[in-house]
């Protein structure tokens, strides 16, 4: 028996996982099979279905990614003891091996015994011809002698082979070697992905205390004071790449201009980058920055259902630069129109919410 058992504030939830070749769907969504109280999950995450080659879990496109013993996968074969990270949700696969397993064994002749065919029935003997009568007067005659029978030849038989059982023999033990393989070190793709999840289970993690207003839309001066965090934030971020880039630049430019400018270059290149990832990796996976979660907000899809997923949170990146063209118009109509809308809300059809 396989199951899955998922570890929460209100104790261990434990399901059987099903033997019958039915799939186990986990998500967000109620018409999963196993629901989860997750806003980092997608609606359908992934599923657990049994396979021939043993359980095998598979990643539905979700947006935060299924992670198994903190790798990302797409699919792969569960054992006993795997943990599997769902948005903040962690789950542990447990498969405990049977011990009522059953060998059938073939009874055989011992060879200590072989078995000995019987010994043939030897023929009736041929009954003794009776004397003719004595002539009347003469000698009687000499009975005749009969010869002993030979004993019947035994037949031998050659003993039996021994056969074998149908155990299997014990398989012996590879030959172990002194030298261990090292584990491989982690690529950077790996490092990057363990470094974006920790960063966004932090932003997913709910509040210690919800709000009382949990889910009613946030106004203007709330939104405009997580604003303000996220831009000193960033603010710092580009700082801290853009001075020593540029104090380079100077210092090579001066000597060889092409280089200073390529320097120059790269320099604006990283710090759009930074800057659009700010914004764009925590909107699409989770819709928290760290401003919003100081204060407790998050950004929705207009439906209320989150995260916003990449296409509408680059679709909300390109309606903030349209708010702030005209002197922030864009911005300030969170504080007059219905559900504190800005431009960009509109564009990309979310809303900010409390929690």
């Amino acid at each position: 028996m396989a199951i899955l058992r998922l570890s929460a504030t209100a104790g261990d939830e434990v399901r059987e996982l099903p033997s019958d070749g039915a799939a186990l769907t986990l998500g967000r969504a109620e018409e999963n099979s196993w629901p989860l109280q997750d806003e980092a999950a997608s609606r359908r995450h992934a599923e657990v279905a049994l396979t021939p080659e043993g359980w095998l879990i598979r990643d539905l496109g979700s947006s935060n990614g299924t992670w198994v013993n903190r790798t990302r996968i797409e699919s792969r074969l569960l054992v006993d003891g795997d943990e599997i990270r769902i948005g903040c949700s962690t789950l542990v696969f447990s498969q405990p091996k049977s011990d009522a397993a059953t060998v059938m064994v073939e009874m055989a002749t011992p060879a200590s015994a072989p078995p000995v065919s019987a010994a043939p029935t030897p023929p009736p003997a041929p009954p003794s011809k009776v004397p003719p009568p004595p002539p009347a007067g003469g000698p009687a005659p000499t009975p005749p002698v009969e010869e002993p029978a030979s004993p019947s030849p035994v037949a031998r038989t050659a003993p039996a082979a021994p056969t074998r059982s149908s155990r299997p023999e014990p398989r012996r033990p590879a030959a172990l070697t002194s030298a261990r393989r090292a584990p491989a070190a982690p690529s950077w793709q790996q490092k990057l992905e363990a470094v974006v999840e920790t960063y966004t289970s932090w932003l997913a993690a709910p509040p210690a205390t919800p709000s009382a207003a949990a889910g009613e839309a946030a106004g203007f001066v709330v939104r405009l004071g997580a604003y303000l965090i996220d831009a000193a934030i960033l603010c710092a971020a580009m700082i801290l790449v853009m001075v020593p880039v540029g104090l380079v630049s100077a210092l090579i430019g001066s000597k060889i201009a092409v280089i200073g400018m390529l320097l120059s270059l790269f320099g604006w290149v990283l710090s759009m980058v930074i800057g659009f990832g700010y914004l764009l990796v925590p909107w699409a996976l989770v819709g928290v920055t760290p401003g919003k979660k100081i204060l407790g907000l998050k950004i929705v899809r207009s439906e209320g259902s989150a995260p916003l997923g990449y296409p509408k949170a680059a679709l909300r990146v390109v309606g903030y630069m349209a708010s702030g063209v005209v002197f922030c118009a864009g911005f300030v109509m969170v504080a007059f129109t219905e559900d504190h809308k800005g431009l960009h809300d509109m564009i990309a059809d979310t809303k900010v919410v409390k929690t």
